[in-house]
């Protein structure tokens, strides 16, 4: 594949995720694409800042200059396409999203502020998923209310697994009884799934790679296995009917005998991406075709390999030899 237009993309809050970076590079390259990758973020000291052709230090998105660096950085670097990589400032840049691409030549990759909404509360998530008819965990509105154990503590707009608690017994919901910044959950067991979703600009869903999460580490994915499940694939339709998603998306389920139940959904990559890129849904490779107006010819889970076991570990740089 040769592409006839210059794509130059921008991270934000880049922060840890170096293989996304190297994976982004190398689908421009494969791409005979002549473009760069930019990233952005608060901390200096980020590795992932040190693999980009170019890098800048913003400030933290509540920030009234944040919206403006970022439109100063991408005209000065003629950015095509801006990703978000975290969830806390995606309300930032889906409220500027039109001021955005009024002031710069990019798309921001972002879904409609409805779904930043619905995803970012966990309890209007739950009743979401519950209104289309889609199966997820209970929750649990007054403590009284529990007699079945374990169930999961969690922030009600937490990411990255933080602060998430799996409650054994009554005595330990001493703790989370006045906390109104908490909810808690029927506990789910089965298989953990993760599964990455890639949209259009339109909202059609272009790939899609799903991943069984054998180890966790600080909320991301640390051995996972690749798979593919059409009864996932089925309820990833049927919540795609109800919102305007665009760009990448990462949706969280459990799996058992009793069927697929999904827990959460982060409308952004997701850190185990890389997982899925390498096993050949190449959600990078597809956006680039887009942004040259060349449709990826997609057939759903075909263009991705089932049963690869990945493993990802730590590697040191130094940013400072002073």
């Amino acid at each position: 594949m040769e592409t006839t237009k210059n794509v130059n993309i921008l991270f934000s809050s880049i922060g840890r995720r170096v293989e996304l970076v190297q994976l982004a590079k190398k689908a421009l390259i494969d791409s005979k694409n002549k473009g760069k990758i930019i990233g952005i973020d608060i901390d200096k000291n980020a590795p992932a800042l040190y693999f980009c052709d170019e890098s800048y230090i913003v400030p933290e998105c509540d920030n009234d200059e944040f919206i403006e660096n970022i439109i100063q950085i991408c005209n000065e670097n003629e950015v095509s396409l801006i990703i978000p990589t975290i969830d806390t400032e995606l309300p930032f840049l889906s409220r500027n999203k039109d001021y955005i691409e009024s002031k710069t030549n990019a798309i921001l990759m972002i879904s409609d502020k409805r779904v930043i909404e619905t995803f970012y509360d966990k309890r209007m998530t739950n009743k979401f998923f519950k209104e289309i008819g889609i199966i997820t965990p209970k929750i649990y509105n007054k403590i009284e209310e529990i007699n079945d154990f374990p169930v999961i503590a969690k922030p009600i707009t937490g990411s990255a697994s933080t602060g998430i608690i799996k409650v054994m017994n009554k005595p330990e919901l001493v703790f989370i009884k006045d906390r109104k910044d908490y909810i808690i959950q029927e506990c789910i067991n089965g298989d953990e799934i993760t599964i990455d979703v890639l949209y259009d600009f339109k909202g059609n869903i272009i790939s899609i790679g799903m991943r069984k999460r054998i180890r966790i580490r600080g909320g991301e994915v640390q051995i996972g296995e690749t798979l593919f499940n059409n009864d996932i694939l089925e309820n990833i339709k049927i919540i795609s009917k109800h919102l305007d998603f665009k760009g990448g998306v990462t949706f969280q389920a459990f799996t058992n005998d009793k069927g697929v139940f999904f827990i959460e959904c982060n409308p952004r990559f997701g850190g185990g991406l890389p997982f899925t890129i390498i096993a050949g849904a190449n959600f990078i490779k597809y956006l680039i075709m887009l942004l040259d107006n060349k449709n990826p010819s997609i057939i759903l889970g075909k263009d991705y390999k089932q049963g690869l076991i990945f493993s990802r570990y730590d590697q040191s740089i130094v940013i400072d030899d002073d």
